[in-house]
């Protein structure tokens, strides 16, 4: 699965980077793990699907894969976002409707 990620430097409160991460789906059903990614405490991620998603596809969001696989999982529409207070990305699995969609995610980050 292609990944493409770009770091923004941010000195503010400690925090060393912005990660912005596009991920798109390789399979229709198939279910990512979101990466190992620690978040500071007291921010969140935020998850978009992708704008150029087409209209009529769903991403879906979980903190269990099991509930993916039950079609249980969160849908996003394309463009639509929603933010976590998680502790690491990791807590996170994405489905998708359609194959090549997928989903933007960016958070601040230590040690980028």
């Amino acid at each position: 699965m292609p990944l493409a990620f770009t770091v923004i430097p941010n000195a503010s409160r400690g925090i060393t980077g912005i990660l912005v991460v596009n991920a798109l789906m390789p399979a229709n059903n198939s279910i990512l793990q979101l990466p190992n990614q620690v978040i500071p405490n007291g921010f969140s991620v935020l998850i978009k699907a992708l704008p150029r998603n087409p209209i009529a596809s769903l991403v879906f969001i979980a903190f269990d894969r099991n509930a993916l696989v039950a079609g249980q999982g969160y849908p996003l529409s394309p463009n639509e976002p929603i933010l976590y207070g998680i502790d690491n990305l990791a807590d996170l699995y994405i489905s998708v409707s359609v194959v090549g969609i997928g989903i933007a995610y960016t958070c601040e980050v230590k040690n980028a």
